[in-house]
C-alpha cells in the first residue's frame, strides 16, 4: 500500500467497517518494515470503542503517519478509546514506547545546544540519541493532538513535556523539562529524604532546565531557562522565570533566531 513516494506498508491484511460517518470496527496487519509487523485494532462487540496499534518498528510507524522521520527502531504500544460526538471523533489514550534512537533532528539538537547538554547534543552527529522508554497520556481531537505527562529518557538524557501538535497545519507547542545524564542523575533520588528534597518530581533529576518549543515543526522557535540548568529541583520554583512564547517579539528568553 503506498501512501506517497516514501511511504509505503507490505502485506496488508485489512477488515474494515465504517457507518458513513465513523469507522466503527477494524482489524489491520501489516509490515511497515522488512521484518517487523504492525497490527491495529478497533472496536469489536457492539458498543465497543477500544483501539490498539502494537508495532516492533516505532520509527517506521511514525514515518508511515508522517509524524516524524528522525526516529530509529524501538517498540511502540498505543490503548485508546473512541467517543463520538456526532461528526467528531474524539480518541483518548496512551502510548508507550522503548528501545528507540533520535537521528538526524536539527530542532532537538538547537533544544540541547541553548541548554548547553553538550554530551547529548554530540551523540546526534552520530548514531543518534538512544532512549529506552517513552509514555504519555493524549487526546486525538479534530486534527491536534494534546500530549500530558510525556517522558522520555535514557543514560544520556531525559524529558518530560506536555503541550499540542497539530498535525494538519505542521505546528506545535510543546514545554517541559530537560535532564542530562537522566539515569546518573535521577539516581541521586535514591538517597533517603535528601532524594526527595532534591528531585523536583517525577522523571526529573537534580541538574535540569526547562524549555519551550513552538511553532513550526521543521523550524520551531525554542526558548529555554537557563538557570534552571544550575539549580536542584526543589530551588527551581523559586526562579520567577517562564519559558515564555519564543515567538513573541519581546520574548525575554533566549531564543533561536529562524535559520540560526
Amino acid at each position: 500500500m503506498l501512501l506517497s513516494p516514501d511511504r509505503y506498508v507490505d502485506r496488508v491484511h485489512a477488515k474494515l467497517y465504517s457507518d458513513g460517518v465513523h469507522w466503527q470496527t477494524a482489524q489491520v496487519d501489516a509490515v511497515p518494515a522488512p521484518g517487523k509487523k504492525l497490527a491495529l485494532r478497533l472496536g469489536g462487540a457492539a458498543g465497543d470503542r477500544n483501539f490498539t496499534l502494537v508495532s516492533d518498528d516505532l520509527g517506521a510507524v511514525l514515518k508511515l503517519l508522517d509524524i516524524s522521520t528522525k526516529v530509529e527502531g524501538g517498540n511502540l504500544t498505543v490503548t485508546a478509546r473512541a467517543e463520538d460526538i456526532g461528526s467528531r471523533r474524539i480518541l483518548r489514550g496512551k502510548f508507550d514506547g522503548e528501545n528507540y534512537r533520535l537521528v538526524d533532528a536539527p530542532a532537538f539538537a538547537k533544544l540541547l545546544s541553548l541548554a548547553s547538554f553538550t554530551g547529548p547534543a554530540s551523540l546526534m552527529g552520530g548514531k543518534g540519541i538512544p532512549f529506552s522508554r517513552m509514555q504519555a497520556d493524549f487526546v486525538l481531537d479534530d486534527g491536534t493532538v494534546d500530549l500530558r505527562n510525556a517522558r522520555a529518557y535514557g543514560e544520556a538524557i531525559g524529558i518530560n513535556a506536555s503541550g499540542q501538535f497539530d498535525y494538519r497545519h505542521n505546528k506545535l507547542d510543546m514545554s517541559g523539562t530537560l535532564v542530562p545524564a537522566y539515569l546518573l542523575n535521577s539516581l541521586l533520588g535514591n538517597i533517603p529524604v535528601l532524594g526527595d528534597l532534591l528531585l523536583g518530581g517525577r522523571g526529573e533529576g537534580i541538574f535540569a532546565a526547562k524549555f519551550r518549543v513552538a511553532g513550526s515543526t521543521t523550524d520551531p522557535g525554542i526558548s529555554v531557562n537557563p538557570l534552571s540548568a544550575l539549580a536542584p529541583g526543589f530551588l527551581r520554583g523559586l526562579f520567577l522565570f517562564d519559558a515564555g512564547n519564543p515567538n513573541q517579539d519581546n520574548a525575554k528568553s533566549t531564543t533561536v533566531p529562524k535559520g540560526g
